[in-house]
């Protein structure tokens, strides 16, 4: 696994102490690995969502939506059976 030196201010090292005291995580390596890992999921979410915009523009701007009316109606509808 590759190996990556992190020099961390006393305020973040504090921080990741009291994690580490408090038993959330069980070290340093753990905690920041987390840290990493959420933010990279995130980063991979906000890049779905991104896709998921420009595919719902694309769609207005080729004109393929549905009027407001007739979208509520539809649910209406659903919700009815």
């Amino acid at each position: 696994m590759p190996q990556v030196t992190v020099k961390l201010d006393a305020a973040l090292d504090d921080h990741i102490q009291s994690a580490i005291d408090r038993g959330e995580t069980k070290s340093r390596d753990r905690y920041i690995e987390d840290a990493l890992r959420d933010r990279y999921l995130r980063d991979l979410q906000r890049q779905k969502l991104h896709e998921s915009l420009d595919r719902a523009i694309a769609d207005a701007d080729a004109g393929r939506v549905t009027p407001l009316e007739e979208a509520f109606d539809r649910i209406l509808s659903d919700l009815e059976k």
